[in-house]
Order: C-alpha cells, then sequence, then structure tokens
C-alpha cells in the first residue's frame, strides 16, 4: 500500500531560463508514437519518516530544482500547435515537473531481492504524467514525472515516467547523475566540477536532414 505524503510542482529557478521551443528532429519524431517510458530505482534508506519530511524531501526540491535550469525540457511541455502544425517542445517560466513523495508499507527488502515478484507490486511506484491540457487554442502534454516514495527506516524507491521525445536513455542518465550530485553537494550544478561534460546539449542545427525524412514521417496528434 502507498500513501501520498505529499503532491508539489517544481521548476527551475524564475527568470533564469525564459521562453524556449524546440523544434523536434528526425530521430524525435517517431517517439511520438510509442508509451511513455517508466524507470523505477531503489536505494538503502535507514531513516525514519521524520528525516525523509524534514531534511530528504526539501533538499530533493531544491536540488531537483537547480538541475532543471539546465534540463528545462523536462518541465515544459510537448506542444501541439492548432492547424496540425508541427509539435514541439515548449518551455516558458513557470512551467514544472509534478513530485509526488509516498510512504509505503511493503517489505523493501522483498521488492529488491533477485527472486520472483509480481509486477503488480511495482506499478504504484511509478507516478503517471499529468493529463494534456489546451492553452490558446493548443494542445499542451506532459512529459516528465517523478515519484520518490519511502519504506521507513529500509529504503527509497525514485520513479519515473517520461515522454521519450524529451530525452534519449543517455540524456536520461546525465540528468540522474547531475541530480544527484546537486543533491549530495547542494551546490549549483555550474560549480560542480566536471559538471561540463553532463550538461544537455540542445542546438537542433547540429542535426541535419539533407534529404528531408522529417517531412515525411507521420506525426502523432491527440
Amino acid at each position: 500500500m502507498v500513501n501520498v505524503l505529499e503532491e508539489c510542482q517544481v521548476s527551475p529557478p524564475p527568470g533564469l531560463v525564459g521562453e524556449k521551443s524546440l523544434p523536434l528532429t528526425l530521430f524525435d519524431i517517431h517517439w511520438l508514437h510509442f508509451h511513455h517510458v517508466q524507470s523505477l530505482f531503489f536505494y538503502k534508506f535507514p531513516h525514519p519518516k521524520t528525516h525523509f519530511m524534514e531534511i530528504t524531501i526539501p533538499s530533493l526540491k531544491h536540488s531537483l530544482s537547480l538541475v532543471l535550469k539546465h534540463f528545462y525540457p523536462f518541465a515544459g511541455n510537448l506542444l501541439f500547435p492548432p492547424n496540425l502544425g508541427e509539435p514541439e517542445i515548449h518551455y516558458e517560466d513557470g512551467d514544472s515537473i509534478l513530485m509526488i513523495f509516498a510512504e509505503s508499507n511493503t517489505d523493501f527488502n522483498h521488492l529488491i531481492e533477485n527472486h520472483q515478484r509480481k509486477v503488480s507490486h511495482f506499478h504504484p511506484l511509478i507516478p503517471q504524467l499529468p493529463p494534456m491540457f489546451v492553452k490558446h487554442n493548443t494542445i499542451l502534454a506532459p512529459v516528465f514525472a517523478i515519484q520518490v516514495t519511502l519504506f521507513p527506516n529500509s529504503g527509497i524507491s525514485f520513479g519515473f515516467t517520461m515522454d521519450h521525445v524529451i530525452a534519449d536513455g543517455n540524456s536520461f542518465i546525465q540528468f540522474m547523475k547531475l541530480w544527484a550530485t546537486t543533491h549530495k553537494l547542494q551546490r549549483d550544478p555550474n560549480m560542480l566540477e566536471g559538471a561540463l561534460s553532463i550538461l544537455p546539449f540542445y542546438d537542433r542545427a547540429m542535426v541535419k536532414d539533407p534529404n528531408n525524412i522529417a517531412s515525411r514521417l507521420d506525426f502523432f496528434f491527440p
């Protein structure tokens, strides 16, 4: 059983990103047809609920906000313009990620040990993306959500649901590395040694499409 302790929205620090739009490349477009990607990580965490609520939750929120300054598409939305225009990833100041904090009374060791387990035991640890919504006649679809679940005095899990359009496996792992390091050291990623090697690169002009393949790929419109 999972009990939700808090639901919140986490944004990059205000005023540091501004409005951004990223067109989809030919490598992104075909992921519009796929199911969302879900990931689940477990860690030992021998701390009580009070420690989780008073120390861990505020620290996770703060470090995530700092990292989203660089990974702002995760806080943005997949934008479907009116009149069947081409979709894009769009971020504007105030956009945010849904972040859920929960508590479970499930046996943590049973979940992580190397034996057969029911997949249904893991479903409550994974968040659902918020529903699509309409703004100025434009459909917007959230692309990323996080759920952190406490198993008191035993462990902690991090569940993620992501639209594959915003990141491949390598980009997601770089996000995880930067968030983990920022959370551990409680410092802005710009001040972390070696951080530049894992910061994302957004210049779509680097992706060449001389045969205009992207124009022949089908878009999926909700």
